[in-house]
């Protein structure tokens, strides 16, 4: 009875084996297999870094005003804000600048105080409205601003003003463009001081781009007499930058 026994377990232990070895035999396939349709790195290759910058006019000028008004109640000061800013909208409308180039970006209100001996007391409120506009007709912003300052007053509040390329999507392909032919520049000198040869590209990746435009705020005085129908507006140039990394290979 014992012999049977041992033979028993002899014969499990066995396919239990014989199964281990057949899933190795598997494993080594699948590792063959796999190494065969895996392609090597390249044993030798230059890495390099190319920038493209491109120059473009703007096309559009961003403006950001508003009104601003101080009453004895917030009732009052948030009314007479929100007028003024309702008039300088539909002013905006008139002079055929699109609905969707219009938008309100901010509504403040806040009380006002005065500090004496350690106390404060509540001396009226200040509330504001801030409505930015795109301007796709750039000849018409000294008029435009003009007309603003006819209708706000002392309320009106010119915030910034920021010139920019409605649509980039040119220029940054130029300027990927330029990135490339920097890139495979720079690598050519490489390899030629390296007394090598440069093989087909391996990689391309573009690291960043950016497009930078020339702002800057132009804040009113107190009385808001800032928009001057003489105010020159000149719309400079701007830097759209592209940069890549490259890996390309050395025969």
């Amino acid at each position: 009875m014992r012999t049977t026994t041992m033979r028993s377990t002899s014969r499990v232990l066995a396919a239990v084996l014989g199964v281990g070895a057949l899933a190795t035999l598997v494993a080594c396939s699948d590792e063959s297999s796999t190494g065969a349709t895996q392609s090597p790195a390249p044993a030798h290759a230059v890495t390099v870094n190319g920038v493209g910058i491109v120059k473009v006019v703007p096309d559009v000028l961003d403006l950001s005003f508003g009104s601003e008004a101080f009453a004895p109640t917030a009732v009052a000061a948030l009314t007479t804000a929100g007028n003024s800013a309702d008039a300088m909208v539909k002013y905006l409308k008139s002079a055929d600048v699109d609905a969707k180039d219009i938008r309100t970006s901010q509504v403040f209100l806040s009380p006002t105080y005065d500090y004496n001996n350690g106390t404060s007391r509540i001396t009226g409120y200040q509330a504001s409205v801030t409505i930015d506009v795109r301007m796709r007709d750039t000849s018409k912003a000294t008029a435009l601003l003009d007309g603003l300052s006819g209708i706000a007053g002392n309320t009106l509040r010119l915030r910034s003003m920021a010139w920019a390329v409605d649509d980039p999507s040119a220029a940054l392909d130029d300027a990927r463009t330029a990135a490339m032919k920097d890139a495979i520049n720079r690598a050519s000198v490489l390899a030629k001081a390296g007394d090598v040869r440069l093989g087909d590209v391996i990689s391309i990746s573009e690291s960043s781009q950016s497009v930078q435009p020339p702002s800057y705020d132009r804040p009113t005085d107190d009385k808001g007499e800032g928009a001057s129908p003489n105010v020159p507006f000149e719309p400079g140039t701007e830097s759209i930058t592209v940069n890549v990394a490259v890996v390309i290979e050395l025969d």
